[in-house]
């Protein structure tokens, strides 16, 4: 038996042969050939120092140490694969980076925030306060919110609502 720490690419291998009860059958579904599934079988039990499967005619049956390490390798499979599908949606979550003015967002957008993501939950928005909103700059922001006449802006821009400042 090896004290080397068995291999963990090995374990998905282990517990696709132990789902299907079948070396070609894993094989497939992983893109190997039924010798390197096997191979990598017996490394593992060699690893383990123990017998993990019961080859038979037809597929494979897991013996009492196979049973014992499917019930670890299944669960920590899955787990690694169920965090693997979280951080892909993540990344593909809509972000929505918009620019806006100091005074705009504190005091009108952020207060807004929570109901904009309680009707849409799966998209990020990112908020760019800034004071820059001269015509025409270009940053990575999607849209911006900006303050000015509409001569300034009238090119590149759609006014949202007029504004009267009266001292």
């Amino acid at each position: 038996m090896s004290e080397r720490p068995p291999e963990l690419g090995w374990m998905r291998l282990f517990v696709e042969v132990a789902a299907l009860g079948s070396f070609s059958s894993a094989a497939a579904r992983l893109g190997l050939t039924q010798p390197a599934v096997s191979y990598q079988i017996r490394r593992l039990e060699e690893q383990f120092g123990v017998s993990l499967l019961r080859r038979q005619h037809r597929g494979v049956e897991l013996t009492a140490e196979g049973e014992r390490l499917l019930e670890v390798a299944a669960k920590a499979v899955g787990d690694i694969d169920a965090l693997a599908r979280s951080f892909r949606a993540e990344a593909e979550r809509p972000v929505i980076r918009l620019r806006t003015d100091y005074a705009f967002s504190a005091l009108w957008l952020i207060p807004r925030m929570e109901s904009f993501r309680l009707l849409h939950p799966e998209t990020d928005i990112q908020i760019v306060a800034t004071q820059r909103v001269e015509a025409g700059l270009r940053d990575d922001a999607d849209p911006a919110i900006v303050f000015g006449s509409g001569a300034e802006f009238s090119a590149v821009g759609t006014l949202l609502l007029p504004e009267k400042v009266v001292p």
